[in-house]
């Protein structure tokens, strides 16, 4: 189990004397965690209080992700397939509205989701309705 926290780079890691443990940062990890859902985790025979993340904010976290992991190529394809994806279900399962979860979003996860447009171009063909909410949200 990993433990995460706000941070300005991807990886770094932080001590937290409270669980004796240590924590990655991760940017934005307040935006991600705005409007938590409170949930609950099955860890051995244990049940684990945790906060999830709305998933229009995990889409455009994990589509900031794809481009912030410069040094990991296998990690970054791996966040914008997962954005991808959950973009997907939630516009044509739930129709989801993505550009609620942008409004007051870091510069910086708008930026980054502008500059994968090309990738999820590809990754998006086959939905049409998904592409055209995320460059509806995003204003293009």
């Amino acid at each position: 189990m990993d433990l995460l926290a706000d941070g300005p780079e991807v990886g770094a890691v932080l001590p937290v004397p409270e669980f004796n443990w240590h924590a990655q940062t991760i940017p934005h990890f307040s935006y991600l965690l705005q409007d938590a859902q409170a949930a609950v985790m099955l860890a051995g025979g244990h049940a684990v209080p945790v906060n999830l993340p709305a998933p229009e904010r995990f889409v455009w976290h994990k589509l900031y992700s794809s481009t912030a992991r410069v040094a990991f190529r296998d990690k970054a394809s791996k966040d914008l397939l997962q954005a991808a994806t959950m973009a997907a279900v939630l516009v044509e399962q739930d129709d989801a509205p993505l550009g609620e979860a942008l409004r007051g979003a870091p510069a910086e996860l708008f930026e980054a989701a502008r500059a994968r447009l090309p990738a999820l171009h590809e990754l998006l063909e086959p939905h049409p309705q998904t592409l055209a909410a995320i460059k509806n949200a995003l204003g293009v």
